[in-house]
């Protein structure tokens, strides 16, 4: 348990985009970290201060609309370092601290966890590997592929075996996104397509995984521009896709929006359209947003897509000052509507640009 820490949150408004997260240390969580040093849990407690010897840092690894996942290390000089997961849990406002991987494993593809509700509590599940013992036929030392599993009210990792579709997988496999849907876990990489596995996994047994590539057109060798044109994510009950083809150039760049069926593992167009179709847009137009191609595709838990606008501020000086990403989310319905370029109504959903 996290005893003795508090997660602070400072809000920020429109037209901010990032959040301050601070994570708060008490005496009784001093003395735990001192006595996971193995220095005792008395005083004098230790205080972190990085000059003195003792730091800590955190980073956010994940989040939903309920989970916040932070990785948190403490570093104590000649003494190494201790890794845990912190989780904070929105619905029951808690915090819990998970220790790291066994010793023996090391994470494979991310160290971000994808995390399953069964029951109403949350469940861990990290790809790693581990060292396989040497035999006198293998002088070169082996990995063996598994899958740690932190399960509901544990104590300790379980640790289960993988076998891993690497004949469907041409290059290194890096896991951008996770999700679940239904009994599936998935862990998607942007340049080559998904890999799956039923959940919950066989007590004992080795976890079987397959692969499925990206829809037909999608090019596989683009592994730079991945952050910027390309998500994954399930939402209102789909796994959609949103790819922004930029081989062409401004307001014929290309955004598609294509749907998943898990069983038959087959893609569906759901939609396409031209960046210069938002530049029609009347809210688009009030916004004063200049004519650029959209950037950084981002699935909203509602179905929405969020979409970035590169804006370069210039005041009276042909050298910009300021340069500003403006989001563009369409709504679920967005394709419905009949007629973009007037105001919205009451009771039409329009673009909204923040």
């Amino acid at each position: 348990m996290a005893i003795g820490l508090t997660l602070y949150a400072r809000l920020l408004t429109p037209p901010e985009l990032t959040t301050a997260l601070y994570i708060g240390v008490n005496d009784d969580a001093l003395r735990g970290m001192k006595a996971e040093f193995g220095l005792g849990s008395g005083d004098p407690l230790i205080q972190i201060d990085e000059f003195r010897g003792f730091a800590a840092s955190a980073y956010v690894l994940a989040t939903d609309e309920r989970f916040i996942f932070f990785s948190l290390v403490f570093g104590l000089r000649e003494r190494g370092e201790r890794n845990y997961y912190l989780v904070y849990d929105a619905v029951a406002a808690s915090l819990s601290m998970i220790p790291y991987l066994p010793p023996e494993c090391s994470v494979a593809y991310t160290v971000a966890p994808l995390q399953m509700i069964r029951g109403g509590v949350c469940e861990l599940a990290i790809l790693a590997c581990r060292p396989v013992a040497l035999t006198q036929d293998q002088m070169e030392r082996r990995k063996e592929d598994v899958v740690c599993v932190w399960p509901q009210a544990a104590a300790a990792w379980k640790v289960l075996g993988r076998n891993f579709p690497e004949q469907s997988i041409w290059n290194l496999f890096n896991a951008d996104v996770m999700f679940s849907y239904g009994r599936k876990a998935f862990w998607v990489d942007l340049e080559q397509g998904l890999v799956h596995c039923d959940w919950p996994p066989a007590d004992g047994a080795a976890v079987d995984f397959g692969f499925i590539g990206l829809p037909p057109g999608c090019p596989p060798d683009e592994r730079w521009t991945k952050p910027t044109d390309r998500t994954m994510a399930c939402v209102n009950g789909s796994i959609r896709f949103v790819w922004i083809d930029r081989s062409c150039p401004l307001g014929n760049v290309n955004i598609s929006v294509w749907d998943l069926d898990p069983a038959t593992k087959q893609w569906t167009k759901y939609r396409n359209f031209l960046a210069k179709v938002l530049w029609r847009l009347w809210s688009f137009k009030v916004g004063n947003l200049p004519e650029m191609e959209p950037r950084f595709p981002i699935l909203m838990a509602d179905g929405s897509l969020c979409l970035l606008i590169h804006n370069i501020l210039l005041v009276g000086t042909p050298q910009p000052i300021s340069c500003l990403w403006h989001p563009v989310i369409l709504p679920f319905d967005f394709f419905k509507l009949l007629n973009p370029l007037t105001p919205p109504q009451r009771n039409l959903r329009g673009i909204f640009t923040q």
